[in-house]
């Protein structure tokens, strides 16, 4: 197989990685908007029908559900950003500039997601040892 070939079969599988990561990384905002509501709803309409145990355990579970996501996003984050540098490393073989040459940004969306699911984070903590 000549080399190109396998640049450009390599490049293929980069994109398609690339958009997995992007996919799944929205897949993961979305579910982590949906758990929150649900745990914020239950815990500020319930607190006078259920336990205050288990109103605890909710509070934690947000606290500790926003860290699990913050982890999957800088994961995420690690992953798309390796593929997108190879993806630009080999674009000098194979002439193309789609990765290359992508507009510069002053503030990354991965950090912006990430200071989010820190502050919701942080509400949960504070809900926590609120009394």
């Amino acid at each position: 197989m000549p080399k190109d070939t396998n640049y450009e079969l390599e490049y293929k599988t980069l994109s398609d990685n690339i958009r997995w990561w992007s996919n799944l990384r929205f897949a993961q905002l979305t579910l982590f908007v949906v758990i929150m509501a649900a745990l914020f709803n239950t815990v500020n309409a319930a607190s006078s029908h259920l336990p205050s145990l288990v109103i605890i355990g909710l509070k934690a579970g947000g606290f500790f559900a926003s860290l699990v996501f913050l982890y999957l996003e800088f994961r995420a984050n690690e992953y798309w950003t390796h593929f997108v540098g190879r993806a630009a490393a080999i674009e000098e073989h194979l002439g193309f500039k789609q990765y290359s040459t992508r507009p510069t940004r002053r503030i990354r969306t991965s950090l912006l997601i990430m200071i989010f699911f820190m502050g919701i984070a942080i509400y949960w903590l504070y809900a926590l040892l609120s009394p």
